[in-house]
């Protein structure tokens, strides 16, 4: 799997500069971005996530895998 393409394509900022309440995140792993090396998918994209959110200040409305399907999604409240 290249390590340079972005797991999340659909960003927003987040609507007011204060801390969320709840911050929930849910990734579907049926697919077959999972299927040999599922730790290495999971790492990627959570380091994506990490990296926006500390460089960029927004957040995914939809997390996507490898071949942009999407396999999740990201809300703070």
């Amino acid at each position: 799997m290249p390590e340079n393409r972005s797991a999340i394509i659909d960003w927003h900022r987040p609507r007011s500069k204060g801390k969320p309440s709840k911050i929930s995140m849910v990734i579907h792993c049926e697919n077959a971005s999972f299927d040999d090396s599922w730790r290495f998918e999971l790492g990627r994209i959570l380091r994506d996530i990490g990296i926006h959110l500390q460089s960029h200040d927004i957040i995914p409305d939809r997390i996507r895998d490898e071949n942009g399907n999407t396999i999740g999604s990201l809300k703070l409240r």
